[in-house]
This record gives structure tokens, sequence and C-alpha cells, in this order.
């Protein structure tokens, strides 16, 4: 098996109601399934949903391997950051929940940029924040958009996908 050669970025893309660019997606899939809504409705709906998730916890789980690869990461000394398009407090929340938040050395969140993935710009600020430059950076994605977000940013990217966006 071929070593790690540098960072491992971690995307996991989420969909909310934000007032944010990144967002016009879901502001669409709202009002395609619950009709015209104010801006005011979007918000409180993407609200509900964070509120209902912190409530009942998202049950979710580490992919299996996952700890493994972040703590051999971190004995070997490599640094990991995670770059997601959901939102600061839901990534906290859940990062929280798995136990996972002190293998990152850097976290950077959608709120953090303008324009989400796939938009290279939220792997130039994770780059920016580990102090490396995107080539000496791998991706480890989990969805099109990131690996196109990634391959755009000029980072390695491992990924089942192939970025075609």
């Amino acid at each position: 098996m071929e070593a790690v050669p540098a960072e491992c970025w971690q995307g996991n893309d989420g969909c909310g109601a934000r007032l944010h660019p990144r967002w016009t997606q879901a502001e669409e899939i709202l009002r395609h399934f619950l009709g015209d809504l104010s801006v005011e409705q979007i918000r409180e709906y993407g609200e509900r949903k964070d509120d209902m998730l912190r409530r009942l916890g998202n049950g979710t789980h580490p992919v299996e391997g996952v700890v493994e690869l972040l703590a051999s990461l971190k004995r070997a000394g490599l640094r990991a950051g995670l770059a997601t398009s959901a939102g600061g407090a839901r990534t906290r929340g859940t990062l929280s929940e798995l136990g996972l938040g002190s293998y990152f050395d850097a976290i950077i969140t959608g709120d953090e940029v303008a324009t989400g993935k796939p938009n290279p710009l939220i792997y130039r600020l994770a780059a920016e924040r580990m102090q490396e430059e995107p080539q000496y950076l791998i991706a480890v994605e989990d969805a099109v958009a990131g690996v196109k977000a990634a391959t755009d940013a000029e980072c390695a990217v491992w990924s089942r996908f192939r970025a075609t966006c």
C-alpha cells in the first residue's frame, strides 16, 4: 500500500436552506416541493432542520476505517483538514458527536466561502489555513462537485468519482 504523501481533506456535502449564494440549489429544491417561499420561510426551514438534527442526533457514524486512517495520519505526523460544504454549526455538532474533531488541524465550512463546491475556493482556503500549496494536498471526496472543486484547486483527489462537472 502506497503511503499518503500529504494532508488529507475530507468533504461531506450538506444540503440545507441558508441565505448564502451557494444555497441557491437548496432554495430551488424547497420551492419545487413546497411552492413559492419567502426568504424568511427558507431561512426558517433551514433553522428547523438544523434544530431537528441537533435534538435527534443525526444518526451518523464514521465510515469504516476513517477513525483508523485519521489516527494513523496523526501518528505519522501528517496533518488533516476538513473542507465541507455543510454549515459550521452542523459540522461542529457532527464532529463532536462522532468524536472526530481532534483529528483535524483546520476545519473550513461552507459558511466561510461565498461560493460552494464545485467552486475551488474552499480547497484554496483550506490550503492557505494549512500553510501548504494545494498541489501537496490530497482531497478525499464523496461527491462529484467536491472532486471538481479539489481538482480545480490543483489538489490530488481520492474518490470513487471523476471530476466531470
